[in-house]
Order: C-alpha cells, then sequence, then structure tokens
C-alpha cells in the first residue's frame, strides 16, 4: 500500500512526519522527484496515471505554498489533477497552506531575546492566514466534495488567537519564513493521523 505525496517544498517539510505515521500504519510514502510538478509545464497532469491505476496507491496528498495558487494556470492544473485522481478512484486529501511570516521566524526571535523584547510582533490570527490565502480557498470551494479532504492546519497552528511560531521551550516551527522545522512538523501529527485514519 502507498500514498503519493505531491507538492513543492513544502511537501519536503511535512514528508517526514508524513512518512513515519504512514509506516506505522503499512503504508510506503512516494513523493514525486521535481521540485514543482503539477505547476510546472515540464510535468503533465497525465504523469501520474500509471501511479494512480496501481492498485497500490491508496490515495493523493498535496501540499504548497499558498502563493502558488496565486496563479489562476496553477489553479486550474491542481482541479485537473484532482480530478483525475478522483476519475481513478483514488482519494484525494487536500492540505490547506501553513501560515507565512513577514520575516525570519528564528532570527526575528534571536533578535527578541538579544534585546529583551517580546515575540509578539509577528503574531497574526487564523482570520489573517485565511485571508492572505484567498485564491486557494476559493479554488478549494469550487472542488468536488466526494472523495476529497481538504485539511486545514491552522486549526492546530492558530488554536486560540494568535498563529503559533514556537512551543514552550522556544524551538521555531519555522526553519526561514514559511518552511517547517521537524518541530514545526510535528504539530500537524493529528492531521496527519486523521488523514491515514480516513484511508483505513
Amino acid at each position: 500500500k502507498r500514498i503519493a505525496l505531491i507538492g513543492d517544498s513544502h511537501a519536503v517539510s511535512i514528508r517526514n512526519q508524513l512518512i513515519e505515521q504512514a509506516e506505522a500504519r503499512g503504508y510506503g510514502v512516494y513523493f514525486s522527484v521535481p521540485n514543482i510538478p503539477l505547476f510546472d509545464s515540464r510535468f503533465p497532469v497525465s504523469g501520474m496515471d500509471a501511479q494512480l491505476e496501481d492498485p497500490r496507491t491508496r490515495a493523493v496528498v498535496l501540499h504548497y505554498k499558498s502563493t502558488k495558487f496565486d496563479k489562476p494556470r496553477n489553479r486550474e492544473r491542481a482541479q485537473a489533477f484532482i480530478a483525475r485522481s478522483l476519475e481513478h478512484n483514488v482519494p484525494v486529501f487536500l492540505i490547506a497552506p501553513v501560515p507565512i511570516y513577514d520575516e525570519l521566524v528564528p532570527r526575528y526571535m534571536y533578535t527578541a531575546q538579544q534585546s529583551g523584547t517580546s515575540y509578539d510582533r509577528l503574531q497574526f490570527t487564523r482570520a489573517d492566514s485565511r485571508a492572505h490565502d484567498a485564491a486557494f480557498w476559493d479554488m478549494a470551494a469550487d472542488l468536488p466534495t466526494e472523495g476529497l479532504t481538504v485539511i486545514d492546519p491552522t486549526a492546530l497552528l492558530c488554536p486560540e488567537g494568535p498563529c503559533l511560531y514556537y512551543d514552550a521551550e522556544l524551538h521555531p516551527y519555522y526553519y526561514d519564513d514559511h518552511h517547517m522545522t521537524l518541530t514545526g512538523a510535528a504539530m500537524l501529527t493529528p492531521d496527519i493521523r486523521g488523514l491515514l485514519d480516513k484511508i483505513d
């Protein structure tokens, strides 16, 4: 049994967490070699047909940075690929973009620590994050509901009030302004387990 993970460097950020949880349930995880499949003209929407037709492929997981969906062509290709997967009876799990910050998170935290100032200046709310990702959410609203699950990581990353970008021990959830660290990716474990529950 296997799961195909498709996306950009944001998919790479959660890959280890997905592999760990999937392997515990007997699934292999396959990751596309091109860094931006689907949105790269060299990667046709039909490029994974052989994998989709393989009965071992039980699901597809898509995850990209929010700005990838700002281009209409990218949204169209994502919609076309999702439709193609569902035609092959392969369920799709679309993980919404994670919040993006205006500054490099570790550097900001280091500077704040050295100066004795608050860490709060980078904070924003879940509503702010969803507004920033409006192009993605508009696309998601037009997608079929049968066979597709949209997972919103801000439910975990922004549980109450401001979105979180570090833990209680001041370990940052990002290694720059938008890529998650292993600590940050671990925050999405409940989402990944829920995803796997729906495949099993």
